[in-house]
């Protein structure tokens, strides 16, 4: 694909998501080296597209922007631009590829598991906007720390059952707990920790900042070793959200979290329940 056809792409994105993000960063992707795009064309339309993102300096690459034009869906043509892709990951050294997608969309789950992907985790995942909900004020006797990546490493190690979870997720993508993985991490998020009144780390959360079309997204994946902890990371985060203006906010839990982020929050119906799931290709 090149960059003539945006206006293609911004057609087929508009048919499947109302603001979706791919138009705007569709031609940063075709001068980036690490992104290798893949385009459908039938009678010399694009009825679809993706991309293949390799991680820097690794042998890891996603499966990104899987696109079908809403009335070219169902004729396989999601599974070819993703054979496609995994053609392209093994010819540029590949050896892990993955894919993430929604619990709810189940056509995307039957390509990754067709495809021979398995399911590798599932987190708690939901968005909410402002006008934030009613929620308890938080405490001014937890004092969130900003850390560095070496740092966390050095919790997450301490502290194994912190992250239940293999990886970690954050924008819709899943990271390792190594050093390399979270100093990658740390090049689009900030990490903060919550010291216990033992001085033990009971908490941890990790935020980012979209900022699309005048529209401020916060980005929050967050974990906690007691319901209360997280009750007030929780306040805090809405608070924090409130004073910066912020009109979403989009949150990746752990398992404890999810359930207790719904005993004081209302979700949105159209996330509940909802989860962000991780798919894994061995090449």
């Amino acid at each position: 694909m090149t960059s003539d056809d945006l206006e293609d792409v911004i057609q087929v994105s508009k048919s499947v998501w109302e603001d979706d993000y791919v138009p705007s960063t569709f031609l940063s992707w075709i001068s980036n080296p690490l992104w290798h795009l893949v385009g459908k064309f039938v009678d010399g339309k694009l009825v679809g597209f993706g991309g293949l993102e390799q991680i820097k300096n690794s042998n890891e690459a996603w499966v990104r922007a899987l696109r079908v034009r809403a009335d070219s869906q169902k004729q396989h043509h999601g599974t070819e631009i993703v054979q496609k892709i995994i053609d392209i990951a093994k010819d540029v050294g590949v050896k892990t590829l993955r894919y993430g997608t929604s619990s709810r969309n189940t056509a995307s789950q039957k390509l990754a598991l067709g495809l021979g992907f398995q399911q590798k985790n599932s987190v708690g995942y939901f968005r909410i906007e402002h006008p934030f909900p009613p929620r308890p004020k938080s405490s001014p006797n937890y004092v969130p720390l900003i850390i560095d990546a070496e740092r966390l490493h050095s919790i997450l190690q301490e502290n194994p059952g912190l992250v239940d979870h293999e990886t970690i997720p954050f924008m819709w993508a899943f990271f390792g707990k190594d050093l390399r993985s979270l100093e990658r991490l740390s090049e689009s998020a900030r990490f903060r920790a919550i010291i216990d009144h033992d001085g033990s780390i009971a908490g941890i959360y990790i935020d980012g900042v979209l900022q699309r079309n005048d529209k401020k997204t916060m980005v929050f994946s967050v974990f906690a070793d007691n319901q209360s902890l997280f009750v007030d990371i929780i306040s805090r985060i809405f608070e924090e959200a409130e004073n910066e203006s912020a009109e979403s906010l989009v949150f990746f839990l752990g398992n404890n979290a999810h359930t207790w982020i719904q005993m004081f929050i209302e979700i949105p119906e159209d996330y509940k329940d909802r989860r962000f799931l991780l798919f894994e290709l061995n090449l």
